[in-house]
Order: structure tokens, then C-alpha cells, then sequence
């Protein structure tokens, strides 16, 4: 059951910790939101895994890591009360800290549902979380796993208020509706699910060589969100925005475009769902501060020059040197990963690369 609440205090008590130094600023107010329960021993564990949750949309809320006072135990009890649901990260610095286990037995009292994540395990656990359904980070598939138990249990999954229809180009046909174009001036576009009654199935760009190329050098959006039912992205639907920071990629999505994403300057984060299968010619090409990208197991085929451009010799990159591929152990991406010199994440296991 969702809990919703009123506003709430934000926790900066006795804390003097600069903003830059978390993964994000906590969730304060009334939607549904997890509490997250970790020992600030395993912070650089837990927040990369926060980073990517939030990203993806979840709200969360967590302490910075300052204990002390009957005030900071207030603050702690009111977001416990007022949440949907605790992440609970599992260690043995976890098992040992009286904080930790608080907020648990708080949760416990005030029924809210709790999803222990292992960071490692905990042998002579004393918290009495064993048969609680969990995730393991060293196991295959962690975070998938971990976001498929977020989605059944918690997530308020409300798409966004759609920009109007009348921002966008589109053709339809007997069944579906296909944008081809976006002719607006917002920074957040939310694409609509539904045109004049049909499923928004697909979106075109430049290789589908109509007049129109999708939101290519629009240079005024900031955010997109893409619905679900959308199956098909055309190459360089977004090509050169260069202002894209943040784009939602819903899991019906099956097929990308070469060039998806050429020259997006200021994209950091992006996530591909499951069933993709290919990333093609210069996908990420010119994303020079992209950081973060989520490979799937489905992906079998990167092409070589997904990252690169030969015309741009001798510095063909032009790429983010700070690229880190998030993806399973002994996948595709993975080997793709090494053989072009970009780091490693692994989602199913524990140690980063």
C-alpha cells in the first residue's frame, strides 16, 4: 500500500556535507517514495545503485550519513512512517549497526514492505531478514532483478502529463501512429502514448528520409520521456541536441537507429532495455559527457564505429573518456567494453572494473 504524506522536513540535521558529494538530493514530498536503510560504511556501494534508480525515476529518500541527536531520529521515524517502502542494503557492517537495525524494526512495526539488497554476504545474520524475497549484487542480472522487485512492489508508475499534439508531426496508418517530427519550444517533451486513438509505435528520424528527422538539432529540450508501446526509434531521431541531458527509454523498445544520439553534447546517462539487439554506427558519436550507459544481455551486435568516426582522425572518439559500460558479466558488452579500452560496471556482480 502506498503511504502519501505532507511535506517534509528536509534532513540536514548536524550535517554540514555539501550537496556535491551526494548522488542526488533526497526525495521531500507527498508522492509515494522508498526509504533507503544502508550503513554509511558501504556508501560507495550503495549510492551508485541510488544514482541509477533515481535516474530512472524512482523517489527515494536516505540520510546523509550524519548520526546524532533526538532531532536526526525524528527526522528518520517521519520519512519511515510516510514511505511506500525500504531498500534495505545488507552487510555485516549493516547487521551490526544499531541505527540500521531501528529502522528496521521501525518499518517492521508500521508494516511497510521491505526489500533487503546483499551487498555481500552476512554470515550469523542477526537481523531476521533471511526470508525476505532479496537481491544478491553478486548474482547474474543483479539490477534488473533489482528494479523488476521495485516495479511490483512500489513504483508509482504514472507517466508523465504528455506535451500537446500539436508540438509534434505525425503519420498514421490502420493501426498505429508514427511521430515524425517535433516542432516545439519545451525543455521537458513528454511524448504522448496515444494519437487521434492509435498507439504511438514509432518515431522517425533522418534515416527515414522524410523532410522531417525526428527532434534532430532541436536545441531547446532537455528532458525526454518515451512511453510504452513505442517498439521502434529511427537513427538520429535525436541527432544534435546538443542540450539532451536525460531521455526515458521504456522496455518496449526493441529496435534503435544508427546515429540515435549523434552529437549530444550534454547527454550523461542512458539506459537501453532489454530486447535490444544492436547498437549501430556512430549511436553515441560526439556524446562527450555521457558517463553511464546500460548495455542489456540481449545485445549481440555493437558496431565499431557506434562510439567513433574514422572522418575524425586522429581523434575518432570525440566520445566521454570517462564512459563507463554498465552491463553482465561475460556479456557482449562487456567484451566490446575491453576491446575499445571503456570501463566496467558490472550489473550482476559486486566490484566494479
Amino acid at each position: 500500500m502506498f503511504r502519501a504524506g505532507g511535506l517534509l522536513a528536509a534532513p540536514t540535521v548536524g550535517s554540514e556535507r555539501s550537496l556535491s558529494e551526494l548522488p542526488f538530493v533526497p526525495y521531500e514530498g507527498p508522492e509515494p517514495y522508498i526509504f533507503v536503510s544502508y550503513a554509511h560504511a558501504n556508501k560507495d556501494k550503495v549510492y551508485p545503485i541510488i544514482k541509477r534508480l533515481h535516474e530512472m525515476g524512482y523517489r527515494l529518500w536516505y540520510d546523509e550519513g550524519i548520526k546524532g541527536g533526538d532531532e536526526w531520529w525524528r527526522i528518520i521515524v517521519q520519512h519511515i512512517n510516510l514511505s511506500c517502502f525500504m531498500l534495505l542494503f545488507m552487510s555485516p557492517e549493516a547487521d551490526k549497526s544499531t541505527y540500521v537495525e531501528d529502522e528496521f524494526r521501525k518499518a517492521q512495526s508500521h508494516e511497510i514492505t521491505i526489500f533487503p539488497v546483499y551487498l555481500q554476504s552476512v554470515p550469523n545474520m542477526v537481523l531476521p531478514v533471511e526470508r525476505l524475497h532479496h537481491v544478491e549484487l553478486w548474482n547474474a542480472n543483479f539490477f534488473e532483478k533489482l528494479c523488476r522487485g521495485l516495479t511490483e512492489k512500489t513504483k508509482h508508475d504514472t507517466a508523465p502529463q504528455p506535451s500537446p499534439e500539436t508540438d509534434f508531426v505525425w503519420k498514421t496508418d490502420d493501426d498505429s501512429a508514427t511521430l515524425i517530427g517535433y516542432k516545439g519550444k519545451e525543455k521537458d517533451v513528454v511524448i504522448p502514448t496515444m494519437y487521434q486513438g492509435k498507439q504511438v509505435s514509432s518515431i522517425l528520424g533522418s534515416g527515414s528520409q522524410l523532410p522531417y528527422t525526428g527532434f534532430g538539432e532541436n536545441q531547446y529540450i532537455e528532458t525526454v520521456y518515451i512511453p510504452e508501446g513505442v517498439v521502434f526509434l529511427d537513427g538520429g531521431v535525436f541527432r544534435a541536441c546538443h542540450n539532451l541531458r536525460s531521455i526515458t527509454i521504456p522496455k518496449s523498445v526493441k529496435i534503435i537507429g544508427g546515429g540515435l544520439f549523434m552529437n549530444c553534447k550534454s547527454l550523461n546517462n542512458v539506459i537501453l532495455p532489454e530486447g535490444i539487439k544492436t547498437i549501430g554506427e556512430v549511436t553515441f558519436f560526439g556524446c562527450e559527457s555521457l558517463t553511464d550507459l546500460t548495455i542489456p544481455a540481449s545485445v549481440t551486435t555493437i558496431w565499431d564505429d557506434a562510439f567513433y568516426d574514422d572522418y575524425f582522425l586522429p581523434n575518432p572518439y570525440l566520445t566521454s573518456p570517462y564512459l563507463t559500460f554498465h552491463c553482465p558479466r561475460d556479456s557482449y558488452a562487456e567484451h566490446y567494453a575491453r576491446t575499445h579500452s571503456f570501463k566496467v560496471q558490472y550489473t550482476d556482480q559486486e566490484a566494479p572494473l
